[in-house]
């Protein structure tokens, strides 16, 4: 008997999706591998059988998450093959190599009894050699942190776990409106939307940057803390470093809710991640924004400004969800966000940062604008 949970909204964004590239000995223990991995998705979707679910309409056309509570669904893992596929390719080349292996968005995912909202597919790119898992999932049903407890259950140094997903509309507007704070109005306001339809409409299409910071300068910024915060994350150090380089007027930064406003905690999953609005004086150090998080709102600054002119940069961290996929036999040489549809990114700079290798933190950048070296990254890109 199927069971049907409201969604909270009637979108359907593009999905959540990374492409983990993998080095292996022989075939052998890449057959071994993927039977390791097929078992594990089985663990998880017993545990989790939301995950084998449809998005329907309900009532009011409302979207809602169909799915047979009783795990008996089973969600097989797929095979591509992929020879030309590889990491060192451009961004673009390789986001639209995989882009057939996602989830669909839209009205493509909606009524569609042959559309899943979570799909794994092996990549054999060449044999006794190399190897790649792409693990896609709607953006409808869970946020950045469902993705990856998801993904690093698949890894054989995690327990499965079950997750959890609120069924009451009522209780996530209040959990929005908590998070959100002061930052509400200004999102409401006319000026900040017509900021967003004139980038859409009229600003310069947004190209893909892919870099890697160097370790030695994240290191060197943690150092520092400042303004009586105990220590600097990297997300604080990337953070500050985005907004300022990219010459934001308003930098916006995803922030994980779980366990920061009433019910909702890391058991959950759904969509908690949402955004606060920063000012310059805001984002000026990493221990601006450490201060921030301590504090549950902006460090220093007072009113928003009238967004009729100035730009936005909007960052979403990646890499401090991120939970290595350890897979038996194998090593792991790149994790690649697959972020290629924010090319169409309402705000005049976006960027996601990411775990790009096991040493090296990485950062897709959409510019408006060509972005200049710097010192924080890496010499090689």
């Amino acid at each position: 008997m199927s069971k049907t949970v409201a969604l909270i909204s009637d979108d359907v964004p593009a999905p959540i999706t990374t492409v983990t590239f993998y080095s292996v000995e022989d075939a052998a223990a890449a057959a071994v591998a993927k039977d390791h991995l097929q078992s594990r998705l089985d663990t998880i979707v017993q545990l989790n059988p939301w995950l084998t679910g449809r998005i329907v309409t309900g009532a009011g056309s409302h979207l809602m998450l169909s799915f047979d509570p009783t795990a008996n669904a089973k969600i097989v893992i797929e095979d591509a093959s992929m020879p030309s596929l590889s990491a060192a390719a451009d961004y673009k080349t390789t986001m639209t190599s995989l882009a057939p292996l996602e989830v669909l968005k839209d009205k493509a995912l909606i009524n569609n009894a042959a559309a899943p909202v979570f799909r794994a597919t092996w990549i054999t790119i060449a044999e006794s050699s190399s190897y790649a898992l792409v693990v896609s999932l709607s953006h409808a049903i869970g946020d950045g942190f469902t993705y990856y407890r998801i993904y690093g259950m698949l890894s054989a140094s995690t327990d499965a776990a079950p997750l959890t997903i609120l069924e009451s509309a009522t209780t996530y507007a209040k959990i929005k409106d908590q998070a959100y704070g002061d930052t509400t109005a200004f999102l409401n306001s006319l000026a900040f939307k017509g900021h967003l339809v004139k980038n859409m409409g009229f600003g310069t299409k947004p190209t893909a940057v892919v870099r890697s910071f160097n370790p030695e300068w994240l290191a060197s910024a943690k150092k520092t803390p400042a303004n009586g915060v105990p220590y600097l994350s990297t997300n604080d150090v990337v953070t500050s470093w985005f907004f300022a380089k990219m010459g934001a007027k308003i930098g916006l930064m995803d922030i994980n809710f779980r366990g920061r406003v009433a019910g909702v905690d890391k058991s959950m999953a759904g969509n908690y991640e949402f955004f606060w609005a920063y000012q310059p004086e805001d984002f000026a150090s990493p221990s601006l924004i450490r201060e921030s998080l301590a504090k549950g709102k902006r460090a220093r600054s007072g009113n928003f400004p009238w967004m009729s002119i100035g730009s936005t940069a909007y960052i979403s961290s990646w890499a401090s969800l991120y939970e290595p996929l350890v897979v038996p036999g194998l090593a792991m040489t790149e994790h690649l966000p697959c972020v290629h549809h924010y090319e169409g990114t309402p705000f005049t700079d976006f960027g996601v940062v990411f775990q790009r290798t096991p040493a090296d933190v990485g950062i897709v950048i959409f510019s408006r604008n060509p972005v200049a070296a710097d010192a924080a990254f890496k010499a090689a890109p």
